[in-house]
């Protein structure tokens, strides 16, 4: 090998070291500004929504690059930018969506006034600018809000003191606060294989026990008051916003071939319900009727749908049970709990050859296919910080599974 040979791969190799150590410092420095990235909100704001943008692209671009061995995934993306292209609307938000973007919950007399806000961007056609103003080089747009009070909810949001509030390095994160403080902050991480919530512990919950020897998918929460209502149920909008917590067990369904009548689906679950003002069993038969479309009747005890029997009672002046099994509950010190076998939410029993064709609604499919790819979820306590976890399998990669399934949902309703 000559000297001219040796040289230049001396200096190809200190070339790429240099590199390295430019793209380690580079990084380095965006670790440090994230580290301390804040954000500004109105004082009264009790709820932020926090999506990393950049860095949950960052990371889906590399896999789906370099790790990606799926056809599913490319058959998915393409007809999302189909739909995207066959868009012929051109007023858009200008907002950035190649940056963070944010969610604020607001109190505003009686209700919630919800705002999406990102760095401002110019666009030729605004989309309804009357609900969007800009600060701090943010643009800010109302999402709920009814035609006739748009002024007034505009001027009392911009003229309430705004604060600014830490932000952590989860790409999606969500915050409670009252009175400026943050009660509790849930950070989400997308791993490679695993996808992981963060919090901390918030006083004791009621947990419902799983009935023994069945497959179950568990979770119990605290709710937020002033999440959406859908328009078909704003005549419940009083009991909804109400609901404070709940607790349920979920076994899966059955399908019921009944001879003497049209045949149903019956949910297998048990629910315990939680609400921030005296509610009756009663008050939730309107609603119950509503959401299930079947022949629902009562006695002292029991619920009926159909042919099915369900407990349903009031265990106090608020709180409600309604389940296939007689209830059994334990408090837990933790706000938020998530245990047991996702796949039980897409079972259906006795189904035969129905369930093929269910299995060509991609929605049905793509949640299916997402449930039977995690192997674990499993709980973790440091001191008062909590950690739920999801493991999945081998082979899967939980990034790209869980863009699938938002990207199938997206396609089929036009979020």
């Amino acid at each position: 090998m000559n000297w001219l040979k040796l040289t230049q791969r001396i200096l190809a190799v200190i070339a790429i070291f240099l590199i390295w150590i430019g793209v380690y410092l580079f990084t380095s420095k965006i670790a440090t500004e994230s580290s301390v990235r804040t954000i500004r909100a109105p004082n009264n704001t009790v709820g932020i929504i926090h999506i990393n943008t950049h860095e949950i692209t960052k990371s889906l671009l590399f896999e789906f690059a370099f790790n990606n061995k799926d056809p599913r995934i490319l058959k998915v993306i393409s007809e999302y930018w189909q739909n995207l292209a066959q868009d012929s609307s051109k007023k858009q938000l200008p907002l950035d969506f190649n940056g963070d973007i944010s969610l604020f919950k607001i109190p505003y007399q009686n209700d919630f006034i919800w705002l999406v806000s990102g760095n401002y961007l110019p666009v030729q056609h605004p989309y309804k600018p009357h609900l969007g103003f800009i600060k701090d080089q943010k643009y800010f747009w109302i999402l709920n809000v009814s035609e006739s009070n748009y002024e007034v909810i505009l001027k009392s949001i911009r003229q309430t003191p705004w604060c600014s509030k830490p932000l952590s390095n989860h790409p999606i994160q969500y915050q409670l606060m009252l009175k400026e403080h943050i009660t509790n902050s849930y950070g989400l991480n997308l791993l490679k294989n695993q996808l992981s919530i963060h919090y901390r512990t918030t006083g004791k919950v009621v947990a419902l026990n799983a009935a023994k020897g069945k497959k179950c998918f568990h979770i119990t929460t605290f709710l937020n008051r002033g999440s959406f209502v859908p328009k078909k149920y704003q005549r419940f909008k009083k009991l909804i916003e109400s609901l404070s917590g709940f607790s349920m067990n979920y076994y899966g369904a059955k399908f019921i071939d009944d001879d003497s009548g049209p045949s149903y689906v019956e949910p297998q679950f048990d629910l315990l319900l939680s609400f921030a003002k005296k509610t009756k069993r009663d008050d939730m038969l309107p609603l119950i009727r509503e959401l299930l479309w079947e022949n629902v009747r009562l006695d002292d005890e029991f619920l009926y749908l159909n042919h099915s029997r369900f407990y349903f009672f009031s265990k106090n002046d608020s709180t409600i049970y309604l389940g296939k099994h007689k209830m059994s509950a334990t408090p837990m010190n933790t706000p938020f709990v998530l245990s047991g076998n996702p796949e039980v939410l897409t079972s259906i029993s006795n189904l035969g050859w129905k369930e093929g064709v269910l299995e060509l609604i991609p929605e049905f499919k793509a949640l299916k296919d997402f449930t039977q790819s995690i192997k674990l979820i499993s709980t973790n306590s440091e001191g008062t910080s909590q950690n739920v976890t999801i493991d999945f399998k081998d082979g899967v990669n939980a990034q790209l599974e869980s863009l699938l399934l938002i990207l199938t949902l997206t396609n089929a309703y036009q979020f």
